[in-house]
C-alpha cells in the first residue's frame, strides 16, 4: 500500500483523465474504433462479400492508423520545439 497517498473522510475519489497534450488522441482512437464498428455491421447487413468486406474493413483501419500516427509525430514534434525553445 501507498503511504504517500493522503485521504480522509471528505476526500472525493474521481476518475478524470490527468491533463495531458495527448488526451485528444485517446477520443479520436475511441471515435475510430466506433465508427469501425458501425462499418462493420453496416458492411454486414448489407450481405457484402466476405472479401469486399475485409478490404473496406482494413482500408478503414488503415487510414485510422495513419491519422492517428500523424497526429501523435505532429504533438510530439510540438512538444519538443516547446521543450527545446525554454532555457533551462
Amino acid at each position: 500500500m501507498d503511504h504517500n497517498l493522503k485521504h480522509t473522510k471528505n476526500s472525493k475519489r474521481s476518475l478524470a483523465v490527468a491533463p495531458s497534450p495527448l488526451n485528444e488522441l485517446k477520443l479520436d482512437a475511441l471515435l475510430w474504433t466506433c465508427g469501425g464498428i458501425i462499418l462493420l455491421l453496416l458492411l454486414e447487413n448489407l450481405k457484402t462479400s466476405n472479401g469486399l468486406q475485409l478490404g473496406v474493413l482494413f482500408g478503414y483501419g488503415l487510414i485510422a492508423v495513419l491519422s492517428i500516427v500523424y497526429r501523435t509525430r505532429k504533438i510530439v514534434a510540438k512538444l519538443e520545439k516547446s521543450t527545446s525553445d525554454t532555457p533551462e
